[in-house]
């Protein structure tokens, strides 16, 4: 996938490094649905919303085709809720004469969990418009997102038991072996992610307004790849035989198979129409409402 993504760079770049009819500078702002799309193995997710915002510069190559690019900052959210979620695992006790085997059971009678992220995203689309004061365009193309930082923070509350088969015992309160009623407040933790790779759609209008331009459109990002950078699988509540007075604690993701990211919304340009030096020789030409001025015509006498 990165290799294609490579490639794909690559050819446009020559388009990009050609006389172009004209460059467009911009700054733009939008948000919609921005979120981390992942299949957690219970509970039901729901996607958050976030801005984006950012500049980027638009090279055409005639009046409808060109190449665009820039830099956007972007954040990503999501939450997943948990109702009476039960899990069991074989565990066994620390004691190193006569260890035993058990059964270790915890349920979250409620558990929330909420992750962050916000990324530098790097587009690189190929722009298509029609002609007149006000026009239509699409742009299609692919974004990298780099994090820049991610996070998760979870509460909920849990109870946890102990069956063990050789005695057909079952024990639900014994907190100095880590078995009861606990809660959990507001526990925050870093995540890893890696790069992103999306590909990208926006379709919308375009309107001349004097000597800059507007445009107005809707997009969608779509993440083509797994964004883990901890791929393990874990367990929400974990048992620890040395310390089992306290319980390992892992996230959502450590319970899904994928994590992408998704984006779409509504999104406001505001460009700036360049004129380049090609441009510039076509004297008396306008451009956006722009004129460059003939110059003088030099007469000369005959003797």
């Amino acid at each position: 996938m990165r290799n294609r993504l490579l490639i794909f760079c690559i050819l446009c770049l020559p388009l990009a490094t050609q006389a172009q009819s004209h460059i467009e500078l911009s700054i733009n702002g939008g948000g919609g649905l921005s979120s981390l799309q992942y299949n957690p193995t219970s509970g039901g997710q729901k996607p958050g919303f976030g801005p984006v915002v950012g500049g980027g510069l638009h090279f055409f190559v005639n009046p409808h085709w060109g190449i665009g690019t820039g830099v956007n900052f972007t954040l990503y959210n999501a939450t997943t809720t948990l109702h009476e979620y039960t899990a069991t695992s074989a565990e066994r006790t620390a004691n190193v004469i006569n260890p035993t085997d058990f059964i270790f059971s915890y349920t979250y009678h409620y558990y929330e969990e909420r992750q962050r992220a916000s990324m530098l995203t790097i587009p690189l689309m190929i722009h298509y418009q029609t002609r007149g004061a006000t026009a239509f365009y699409a742009s299609t193309g692919v974004k990298i997102g780099i994090p820049l930082s991610a996070d998760y923070t979870a509460q909920g509350n849990y109870s946890t038991d102990a069956y063990f088969p050789s005695t057909n015992v079952r024990y639900d309160s014994l907190y100095s072996y880590g078995f009861g009623d606990y809660t959990t407040n507001e526990e925050n933790a870093a995540l890893k992610l890696n790069i992103s790779f999306m590909a990208s759609l926006e379709l919308g209008a375009k309107f001349s307004l004097d000597k800059w331009l507007l445009y107005v459109g809707y997009y969608l990002d779509y993440g083509l790849n797994d964004i883990r950078n901890d791929k393990r699988q874990a367990p929400l509540v974990g048992y620890l035989p040395e310390t089992p007075r306290s319980h390992s604690h892992a996230g959502i993701l450590n319970m899904s198979n994928s994590l992408r990211t998704l984006a779409t919304g509504i999104t406001l340009r505001v460009a700036f129409p360049l004129i380049n030096e090609k441009e510039a020789r076509g004297f008396g030409k306008s451009h956006r409402g722009l004129v460059i001025p003939r110059p003088p015509a030099t007469i000369r006498f005959q003797k």
